[in-house]
C-alpha cells in the first residue's frame, strides 16, 4: 500500500507523533524506538512482504515494512536465524525504513533489535495478523494526518447542530433519524458518517456517498434518500456537537436525564459529548426520548 503525506517537510509529523498513544490500537506488545524516530516523514509507504528477502529487495525511505511472525522460523519456541542470513541483514542495516512491523509476534526477534540499532529504523511487534494491522495503520494515519474518519452510525441536524446516532445493526437508528425528520430535523448520512476536522477544529460529518446517498429502511432494503425525503430536509454535511449511543436495556426509567450523565466519545482527538439512551420496542417513544435529550443538550449548550 501508498500513502503519501500531502505537506511540506515543515508542517511533516514525525513517526513518534503518529503513532504515540497507538499502542493498544495497534495491538503493539513489543516497542524499541529506533534513533532517527523524531525525524519529519514527508512522504510514508506501507508495505506487506512474506519474507526478509523481499524486505532486503525492496526497503526504501521512509517505509513501514510489515512482515508476518512466519518470516521467522521458530525451533524449540525460539526464533532462529541462519548465520549467513543474519551476516546479510546485519549488513543490509536497513536504517532506510522508517520503521519495521511484525505481525502476529509475541516480541521482536533479538537478532532484529540488535541489527538496527544504530540505525534510524523503529521496530514493533502486534499481537494483529499482516492484513489488519496494515488496516489499522492506514486508518491511523488517516485520521491523525487527513484528520478524517468514517463512523458507524447516522447523523441528523437540528438548527445547525449535528447528533450522530449510534448503536448495534437493528437497534432503531435509521427509524428514530426518520421519526426526527418528521419532527423537523434534517437528514444528513445513515449507516456510515464520513467525519472530517476541518481548520475551524470541529468535525463535520456526511455521507460516505455524498453523490449518491443511500439508506436502509427496514422490509424495505436499501433505498435513495431522495425517494424517501423531500430535497429540503437533506443536508449534505453538518457539525457533529452531540451523540446519543442506543444501547440494550431494561427496566422503565432509565430514559431519564438523570440516569443518563453525559459521556464522552473522542473523534479525530476532538470530545464529543452524548449520552446513552435504552432501546425500547416503542419507537416512537425513543424517538422522543431522543428528541428531549437532544433539546436538554442544545439548552445546556446555549446556557454555557
Amino acid at each position: 500500500m501508498f500513502y503519501m503525506m500531502p505537506m511540506t517537510l515543515e508542517q511533516a509529523p514525525s513517526l513518534q507523533d503518529l503513532l504515540n498513544g497507538a499502542s493498544s490500537r495497534l495491538g503493539i506488545n513489543q516497542y524499541v524506538k529506533g534513533a532517527g524516530l523524531p525525524r519529519p516523514l514527508k512522504s510514508l509507504y506501507i508495505t506487506r512482504f512474506k519474507n526478509l528477502t523481499e524486505l532486503f529487495l525492496s526497503s526504501r525511505p521512509e517505509m513501514i515494512c510489515i512482515l508476518p511472525s512466519c518470516a521467522f522460523p521458530l525451533n524449540k519456541g525460539e526464533q532462529i536465524f541462519p548465520l549467513s542470513l543474519s551476516r546479510k541483514f546485519l549488513k543490509a542495516r536497513p536504517s532506510k525504513s522508517a520503521c519495521i512491523a511484525i505481525a502476529g509476534a509475541k516480541k521482536i526477534p533479538d537478532f532484529l533489535i540488535h541489527a538496527v540499532s544504530n540505525a534510524d529504523t523503529h521496530l514493533f511487534s502486534s499481537i494483529y495478523d499482516e492484513y489488519l494491522l496494515e488496516s489499522r495503520l492506514t486508518g491511523l494515519f488517516r485520521e491523525k494526518i487527513e484528520g478524517e474518519t468514517s463512523l458507524s452510525g447516522g447523523l441528523i441536524s437540528l438548527h445547525g447542530s449535528g447528533i450522530l446516532i449510534l448503536g448495534e445493526h437493528g437497534s432503531g437508528k435509521t427509524t428514530c433519524a426518520l421519526e426526527l425528520v418528521k419532527r423537523g430535523y434534517h437528514w444528513v448520512a445513515d449507516d456510515v458518517v464520513f467525519a472530517k476536522r476541518k481548520n475551524d477544529g470541529f468535525i463535520y460529518g456526511r455521507s460516505w456517498k455524498s453523490d449518491f446517498p443511500l439508506l436502509e429502511i427496514k422490509d424495505r432494503g436499501i433505498v435513495r434518500v431522495q425517494d424517501v425525503l423531500i430535497p429540503s430536509a437533506i443536508e449534505e454535511e453538518s457539525k457533529i456537537d452531540f451523540f446519543v449511543e442506543l444501547v440494550q436495556g431494561t427496566g422503565t426509567d432509565q430514559g431519564k436525564e438523570g440516569d443518563n450523565p453525559l459521556k464522552i466519545l473522542d473523534i479525530l482527538e476532538t470530545p464529543i459529548p452524548g449520552i446513552s439512551l435504552p432501546v425500547s420496542g416503542d419507537l416512537l417513544t425513543m424517538a422522543t426520548q431522543l428528541d428531549h435529550s437532544i433539546q436538554t443538550f442544545r439548552c445546556m449548550r446555549k446556557e454555557q
